[in-house]
């Protein structure tokens, strides 16, 4: 016997599969549709592109500030345990 969840997704699946047949053949929108060279086209590019810079720069942003609480934090409990770490502007002599 057939649970009710196992009912209630074979319901939903076959509804989603007659839909899909039922539905006209997609058309393009006029900006995927139309001149390549249309001002239209290269401001939904540019935008594109805009908004991939903002993500990235914010994602490594976030990186950056992770990695440098981490390396502080090491630096911290290195000298709460007593070794020392050298500073970033000395040099190391060896």
């Amino acid at each position: 016997m057939m649970k009710r969840w196992q009912r209630a997704v074979s319901v939903v699946t076959g509804a989603t599969a007659l839909v899909g047949m039922a539905a006209p053949a997609a058309q393009a929108c006029a900006v995927c549709f139309g001149d390549p060279n249309d001002p239209l086209v290269k401001g939904a590019a540019s935008g594109v592109v805009f908004m991939a810079v903002v993500i990235y720069g914010v994602l490594l942003s976030m990186v950056g500030m992770a990695s440098l609480c981490l390396i502080r934090a090491r630096r911290i409990r290195a000298r709460s345990i007593g070794i020392d770490t050298p500073s970033p502007s000395t040099p190391n002599v060896s």
